[in-house]
Order: structure tokens, then C-alpha cells, then sequence
């Protein structure tokens, strides 16, 4: 009786923990200069029940730079996380993470900062060139068990008023497969990227890409990221040349 009344007594102090609730987790800066340093602020309340400690905050590269709210952020309080992106040297599209470690009820979270980087000897776009749009860029595949497959799309459109070509596709890893409908689009018509996502690793939040190279005026290199909680062992590998794997 006396260990069930104990464990009654402390059992609300195994949930007591402080939780994140942020405003948004993947920011998107859009277009941006060369050489510009892009700034945004990520901000975030404790809705937990006790204080939220931020004991480190690092970025995937060294041209992220975070700052961070240092002190305890109380229940109920609000809290910032702040990343600078030197694009200098860095022409092209991009895609960072910045890794969260705390005493939150999340105790290992990631946010996303992208955009593209425009060369400084980048000419002035043509007002009438084709113009590539996205009914999203990031696709969320949820919760996954390692090895399994998942289906899923992205709707692309030309807004410009010439034909917009699709000169390279590539992806980040051999887990994703994809079929690509047509490689012209006319103005205001749509295709489609239809994929199948099979990760390989594990993690909380895993992330592969694919990249589309086009003759998109304003944006020609478009990033296009899948998302998932990827949880158990990833498959091993088969060895085809001994069928007891020896």
C-alpha cells in the first residue's frame, strides 16, 4: 500500500515538463542577393508545466550562426531562437537545420531555414520568362517504420508566360523514386513529381531532397524537401551471394 501511495505522490512529477510550442519551424527566405546575411527570428512558448533550458543550439553549417534565449524560459513564457544565413559564396538554393537540445518534453528538436541564393553576376530577370511554382516544398511523411515505403507528389506550375523546362532532376539519396509526368510546361499548366519514399536512416526528423534544375529566370535550382520520424532498425543489406548471409 505504502509504494502504490508513493508512486501516486510522485507520479506528477513524471510528467512535469516544459514543451515547446513555436510559431513556426521551417522558414523560408525566399529569394535573396549574394552576400546578403538573412536573418529570422523562431519563437516559441513553454506550454508545459515547468521551465524549458536550452542547453545547446547548433546549426547543420558554418554559415548559420544561432543565438538563443539563455536564460530559463518559464511555463507559459516565450522564448527565441534567432539564426543569421551568410549566403556570401553560397549562390544556389540552400537548406539548413538547427538542432535544439533541452529539458523540454522534445528533448531533441529541429528547424529549417531555405531559400535561394542569387550570383552576384546574376543579370536582371526577364519579366515574361517562365516563372516554376509549387503547391508545397516541404512534403511531411509522418511517422515511418525503417524500410517502409510511402507514397507522395509534388504539383508543379508554370506562372510565367513562356515555356518553362525541366533540364535535371536529382535526389539526395537512392531512397526516393520518382517518376516526373513531363519535362516542358507550358504557361499556366501543371505537372507532377510522383515519388516513393523509402528511408534509409533513423531519426526523429529525417530529411532527403529532391532538386529540380530549370530555365526558371528568377529561381532555376528549386529544393523540394521530404520530411518523416523514421523509428526501429534500418533493413540490412542482402548478401546475394550466400543466401545465409555468410
Amino acid at each position: 500500500m505504502s509504494s502504490i501511495l508513493l508512486l501516486l505522490l510522485c507520479a506528477p512529477l513524471l510528467w512535469a515538463q516544459g514543451k515547446f510550442e513555436f510559431n513556426k519551424e521551417i522558414h523560408d527566405f525566399g529569394n535573396i542577393d549574394e552576400g546578403t546575411v538573412a536573418t529570422y527570428e523562431f519563437v516559441f512558448t513553454n506550454v508545459g508545466n515547468q521551465p524549458i533550458i536550452l542547453q545547446s543550439v547548433s546549426a547543420s553549417c558554418g554559415c548559420t550562426t544561432p543565438y538563443y534565449t539563455k536564460e530559463p524560459v518559464l511555463p507559459g513564457n516565450k522564448g527565441v531562437i534567432k539564426v543569421a544565413y551568410n549566403s556570401l559564396g553560397r549562390p544556389g538554393a540552400f537548406t539548413k537545420s538547427i538542432t535544439i537540445h533541452s529539458n523540454a518534453s522534445e528533448p531533441i528538436k529541429t528547424l529549417l531555414i531555405k531559400g535561394y541564393v542569387h550570383p552576384k553576376t546574376q543579370a536582371k530577370t526577364n519579366p515574361d520568362a517562365p516563372d516554376l511554382q509549387f503547391d508545397k516544398t516541404v512534403w511531411q511523411a509522418g511517422s515511418l517504420q525503417a524500410g517502409q515505403s510511402v507514397k507522395g507528389s509534388f504539383i508543379l506550375r508554370n506562372n510565367g508566360k513562356k515555356t518553362l523546362e525541366i533540364y535535371r532532376v536529382s535526389t539526395s539519396c537512392s531512397c526516393i523514386d520518382y517518376t516526373l509526368a513531363k519535362k516542358t510546361i507550358e504557361p499556366g499548366e501543371t505537372t507532377a513529381i510522383e515519388f516513393v519514399y523509402t528511408p534509409k536512416k533513423t531519426g526523429k526528423q529525417v530529411q532527403d531532397y529532391i532538386q529540380l534544375q530549370t530555365n526558371d529566370g528568377k529561381q532555376p535550382f528549386h529544393s523540394l524537401l521530404i520530411m518523416a520520424e523514421v523509428v526501429g532498425d534500418t533493413p540490412l543489406k542482402e548478401n546475394k551471394s550466400n543466401p545465409l548471409g555468410f
